[in-house]
């Protein structure tokens, strides 16, 4: 059990990163036909626009905030800690 507790702990631990990374990239603007940025933004869309969706974008003036990479991120966390508590601490 202890190795599906690690593949799961550290599938989700490289999503995170992955959302981060998108992020990230959206503050630069990448050009839509970079492959790197079209394939992050393919396996994060799934987690993240059902969020944007319910949540919407804060506006501020002419400024636009998505928090929809943070509460997917947040709840990813308590997955990890989760997995942990089945995994590694459980009977």
């Amino acid at each position: 059990m202890t190795l599906i507790g690690l593949i799961l702990y550290y599938a989700v631990r490289a999503y995170i990163i992955i959302i981060f990374v998108r992020a990230i990239f959206s503050w630069l603007n990448p050009s839509p036909l970079n492959p790197v940025y079209n394939f992050i933004k393919a396996i994060t869309e799934p987690a993240l626009k059902p969020v944007r969706k319910k949540l919407g974008t804060f506006r501020s003036g002419n400024m636009a905030v998505d928090i929809s990479p943070l509460i997917v991120i947040i709840a990813l966390y308590f997955l990890q800690r989760i997995i942990i508590l089945v995994f590694f601490k459980g009977p």
